[in-house]
């Protein structure tokens, strides 16, 4: 009953039961905002009187609100969960869930109360409350913990004051030091540093719950453990007897207790009468109970430990000592003699709680205390089985002897008999075995001796008998039979090994053999039982004459055709490895001998042309031709260096592949430039196919596919005859996301190769006859080197051949993807209402041609003349149908490229834009093209690129001039300074030349040093480009260019720096860049590939 006087009519006698409060509870979003000039919405049930004690709280808080009533509970708690209210008022006996308490308030007492005048009754109910209270003085708390408390699984409900006390120690940076007893197992102890055990575990789960910061203090001992409690070096103890007495004593406040142990007394098992001395740890939690409960001090004995007092019971210093339950469960599971045992002492117990050292630090105490309420008990139960749970069947030997010592005296007594009469046995059959051991002993040697060799024979010379022994069925056997020494050797031994044998087994040698007890070992191909000959090894070893062996000997023959086998084999394989090694050595004498021949013989060429050219110095044609045939010998040499230099680098592992962004376009225009001309001399037909290319630009190594390339086709023009047919056809491929995949088509309809040679037509310095090196020339080695780079470049390549029909290469790779924002220009026009007419005597190029328009948008027709490109233009005139445009092949039959489009020009459309597109060079026919009416020319083969930059500038502002691929632009370098390092006079002297010709000024230096320091002197603007070499004394190339880099010099980051070199491998190119250099030129020097890069990084227009 809720009693707030002290009298009620009716009844007379009241006593104190309980105290309840009521709570301000908020939805934890809420909790969290801390706004004290704004107006809270409290939810509050119509007609409780917990309305008034609110009012009352909020009026002495100083804070505003503004009442929200409801008729029930249910309908309370749903809208502080939707949040339309800030806070409800309730009562403290209720769960609460995902909700803050905020405060508590209007504290109420609750009594039991009787009729007046029942003062027997009134006594017997006070009785039981006191024993209650007295029992378990935290009943009120664990029964409230049991129906109203939260579950260990949720968070504990602290309010906003004790949030605040939780964040603001986290803050500090300071922790709560924390100690529990380590001598206290299973309950409590220390392991790897960290408390365990069941209060260890209960101890760490209310910390943790806190969220407040703390640190487990490793304590040594009982006795440290006690000082530290003691002297208050602590904030937390958490094994605290619940015992407010004590924890006054101590200095310490206590918390609800969270966890009660029991005592059990152990005894001897002889134990009996009264117990007048007992075993106690000192300063401990029973010992302080045993003093005031049941015995004086004069009867108690203090030890250090648990294990102490157990072992004096044990040892009859003391009748008893008395542990907590859990404890003397665990040493009596320890107890393998058994000697001990427990008994429960009942109404004997201790509550265990949380000490905290400052007693006036009231906000931690609740923060604590709510969390010890929390804890849910069932969770503790699992705890303490998990700890004190026994397992029965984990028994040591030793156990079972204390606890069973007749029978184990009975088990040993009979084990020593039997043990005794097994050894008379083992004795008897001692002697027994050793006569049968010595017999088999024998056996055995002649089971080893028959099983290694297929015959073994006792030869008795003497008696002229023999013994022969062998295995049957795993069984050694014995047969005995005559001897004959007459053509013994003859009849068995190979014919070819009988005399060898019969001369060192003559009648003198067998006497000395047998004498002397000594052996002869020989090999011999034998008959064997089958009557083939096998190789076998003889052994015919003498027994020194007594009376069981009067004059014998034993004969061992043993099989060793396998081995023998073995050994021819290995002997034929080193003959055949001498062999190839011979062979290798001729073939590398060979190519000496060829590459002597090769590099002799255009090395001849350029002398005796030089050597003509001073004889003809006023003859200038003479001196042109001389000149001319000089550079293509020059060239040829080259050819044949750089073979020999490849593949040197392959077979050293020093080629590297480089990863780069590069132009098909470029890369296929050059190759197709060069070899159109080179087809246009020798009178055969070239062609260079692009099918469904979309991928222009791509990333790889555009050295190395240049050279498969120009090698494939160069030996096609050395092995196509006049009038054949050389194609290079290039197809993209279906490929991943970011992987372009070629395919590249040689074919040629040339002499072809045989089926044979088809075989090795990649292994180096092979050609397939002599008489095609004689005829035609080469090292050998253009083939190897394509395959070993196409293979470096993960690609494959195959041959397909028939003699007299030519030869097809085909070689697929992959590159990678350049990405969109490099390839794309920004460029945007519409062409689609453009109609272009496209002339050429190849339907396939007309196709082609077609589809290029068709991606621009282009409407476009096609025709296979230039006659029927006349028709079809004049058939269209004056028509919607008009042509804007006409594209035409310069080399077909009947009217050629410039014939048609003059008859164009003099027939039909004057205005119309007429493109010529050719595959042989552009200069040839510029003039008569532009004299007829050609507005512009182009190279063949045509790109994506090609075509939209076509149209660009046709039907913008354009100019009848040639492809900028292929164009004869001329470059004006006049008045630009040159700083040129060269250690090599006639180089230097030979690049001076050559580059005055192109109006540059060039200023020497004979090595690196001597360029660093003319450059680092140089007013800023005297140089506009430094020349290169890398290899020179003093200070190399790139020494010097790091030395430029670094210095002070205003021009030093910025100055173009080109490497001249004839290091030419992809690693020399890396390590020229990697010194700070813009370029790398290849000795002997492209200087067309100079200039361009001289107008790339000096950024100089073309005329």
């Amino acid at each position: 009953m809720n009693m707030k006087k002290k009298s009620v009519q009716g009844l007379s006698f009241v006593i104190l039961l309980s105290i309840i409060c009521s709570f301000l509870i908020g939805f934890p979003v809420h909790a969290e905002e801390k706004d004290d000039s704004r107006t809270i919405r409290v939810g509050m049930i119509e007609g409780n009187s917990r309305n008034a004690d609110f009012e009352e709280f909020a009026r002495e808080k100083g804070f505003n609100y503004e009442s929200v009533m409801f008729d029930s509970t249910t309908a309370l708690v749903e809208a502080l969960q939707a949040e339309r209210i800030d806070a409800i008022v309730t009562s403290s006996l209720r769960v609460t869930d995902n909700e803050w308490i905020v405060s508590e308030f209007g504290f109420s007492p609750y009594y039991v109360c009787v009729k007046k005048g029942n003062q027997e009754f009134l006594d017997q109910v006070n009785d039981a409350i006191d024993k209650l209270n007295q029992d378990n003085p935290s009943l009120q708390n664990e029964l409230e913990n049991k129906y109203y408390g939260t579950d260990s699984s949720n968070e504990v409900a602290f309010n906003e004051e004790e949030r605040t006390y939780i964040a603001n120690l986290k803050a500090s940076g300071r922790t709560l030091k924390v100690i529990i007893n380590p001598d206290r197992s299973p309950l409590s102890y220390y392991e790897d540093g960290k408390i365990a055990g069941i209060f260890g575990d209960v101890a760490t789960q209310i910390l943790d719950r806190t969220g407040l910061p703390y640190e487990i203090i490793d304590v040594a001992d009982r006795e440290e453990y006690t000082q530290y409690r003691k002297n208050h070096v602590i904030d937390l103890c958490m094994d605290m007897r619940f015992d407010y007495n004590q924890a006054e004593d101590e200095g310490y406040r206590i918390t609800d207790s969270y966890i009660s142990a029991n005592i059990s007394r152990v005894t001897r098992n002889n134990f009996s009468g009264e117990i007048k001395s007992v075993a106690t740890i000192a300063n401990s939690d029973i010992a302080a109970k045993l003093e005031k409960t049941f015995f004086k001090n004069t009867d108690i004995v203090y030890y250090t430990t648990g294990d102490e007092c157990v072992q004096a019971v044990k040892d009859g210093k003391q009748d008893a000592c008395y542990l907590y339950t859990y404890v003397a469960e665990k040493t009596m599971e320890e107890d393998i003699t058994h000697k001990l045992t427990t008994t429960l002492v009942p109404d004997f117990n201790t509550d265990f709680c949380i000490g905290i050292a400052d007693i006036n630090d009231t906000v931690l105490f609740s923060i604590l205390n709510k969390t010890v309420v929390s804890i849910d008990q069932t969770w503790v139960d699992a705890r303490t089985v998990e700890y004190t749970e026994t397992n029965a069947e984990n028994v040591s030997l030793m156990e079972l002897i204390y606890y069973h010592p007749i029978a184990f005296i009975i088990i040993v007594g009979a084990f020593l008999i039997l043990a005794s009469g097994f050894v008379l046995v083992l004795f008897r059959k001692k002697a027994r075995k050793m006569d049968e051991e010595r017999a088999k002993e024998i056996q055995r040697l002649f089971t080893y001796v028959c099983r290694d060799n297929e015959s073994v024979m006792e030869i008795n010379l003497k008696a002229m008998t023999s013994k022969e022994y062998y295995f049957k069925e795993d069984v050694l056997c014995m047969d005995e039979a005559p001897y004959k020494t007459e053509d013994n050797y003859q009849k068995f031994l190979h014919p070819d090994d009988y005399k060898d044998v019969a001369e060192n087994l003559t009648p003198e040698q067998m006497d000395d053999l047998i004498k002397k007890g000594r052996e002869y070992i020989f090999e011999a191909r034998g008959k064997g039982k089958d009557g083939e000959y096998r190789w076998y090894i003889y052994t015919i070893h003498g027994m020194i004459p007594d009376e069981h062996h009067p004059y014998n000997v034993m004969l061992f023959k043993r099989n060793i055709n396998e081995l023998k086998e073995k050994e021819e084999a290995n002997r034929k394989a080193l003959m055949d490895a001498l062999q190839v090694a011979k062979e290798a050595s001729e073939a590398k004498g060979n190519f000496m001998s060829r590459m002597s021949h090769e590099i002799r013989t255009p090395l001849n060429a350029v002398i005796g042309y030089l050597t003509l050219t001073q004889d003809y110095v006023n003859e200038p044609v003479k001196v042109s031709d001389y000149i001319d045939k000089c550079q293509s010998a020059a060239r040829h040499l080259l050819n044949i260096i750089n073979d020999v230099l490849d593949i040197s680098a392959i077979e050293s592992g020093k080629i590297k592949i480089a990863s780069e962004p590069f132009d098909l376009k470029e890369l296929l225009s050059a190759i197709s430039l060069m070899f159109y001309n080179q087809a246009k001399k020798k009178g055969i037909d070239f062609k260079v196919e692009i099918m469904e290319l979309t991928e222009e630009r791509v990333i790889g190594d555009s050295l190395r596919l240049n050279q498969i390339l120009m090698n494939l086709l160069s030996n096609y023009m050395k092995f196509t005859p006049e009038d054949g047919t050389i194609s290079l056809r290039v197809t993209q491929l279906e490929g991943g996301d970011n992987q372009v995949r070629l395919r590249f088509e040689v074919a040629d309809t040339g002499i072809g190769m045989t089926q044979e040679f088809m075989q090795r037509i990649f292994s180096p310095f092979e050609q397939e006859k002599a008489e095609t090196a004689r005829k035609y020339g080469g090292s050998g080695l253009g083939l190897s080197i394509t395959k070993n780079l196409v293979t470096m470049m993960r690609g494959s390549i195959q041959v397909a051949s028939e003699e007299g029909k030519g030869t097809t290469f085909t070689i697929h790779m992959a590159f990678q993807k350049v990405e969109a924002a490099e390839k794309a220009d920004g460029r945007r026009s519409d062409f689609s209402k453009i109609r272009a007419l496209v002339v050429d005597d190849e339907s396939r190029s007309c196709d082609y041609m077609k589809m290029l328009l068709k991606r621009c948008h282009v409407k476009s027709d096609v025709v296979l003349s230039g006659e029927a490109a006349i028709r079809q233009i004049q058939k269209r005139e004056g028509t919607d149908y008009e042509y804007d445009m006409c594209l035409i092949d310069w080399n077909m039959p009947g009217l050629n490229g410039v014939e048609t489009a003059r008859r164009i020009r003099q027939e039909c459309n004057k205005d119309m834009p007429i493109i010529i597109a050719s595959a042989y060079d552009i200069s040839e026919i510029r003039d008569a093209a532009m004299e007829a009416g050609v507005n512009k020319l182009i190279a063949k083969p045509l790109f994506q690129s090609s075509m939209f930059d076509l149209l660009v500038n046709t039907f913008g502002k354009y100019d009848p001039t040639v492809d900028s691929v292929h164009s004869e632009e001329k470059i004006d370098f006049s008045g630009i300074h040159v700083l040129l390092a060269e250690d090599n006079a006639m180089n230097l002297e030979i690049a001076i030349s050559i580059l005055e010709k192109s109006g540059l000024v060039v200023e020497a230096a004979g090595d690196g040093k001597e360029a660093y320091e003319k450059f680092v002197h140089s007013e800023p603007g005297t140089y506009q480009v430094i020349l290169m070499d890398v290899q020179m004394p003093v200070m190399d190339g790139y020494e010097a260019t790091k030395a430029i880099r670094g210095s002070n010099h205003v021009q030093a980051k910025d100055i173009p720096i080109i490497a001249m070199t004839a290091n030419a491998f992809t690693e020399d190119v890396t390590a020229a860049l990697a010194s700070g250099m813009n370029g790398h030129v290849a000795k002997p020097i492209n200087y067309d590939k100079l200039y361009a890069l001289l107008q790339k990084y000096l950024k100089i227009k073309t005329d």
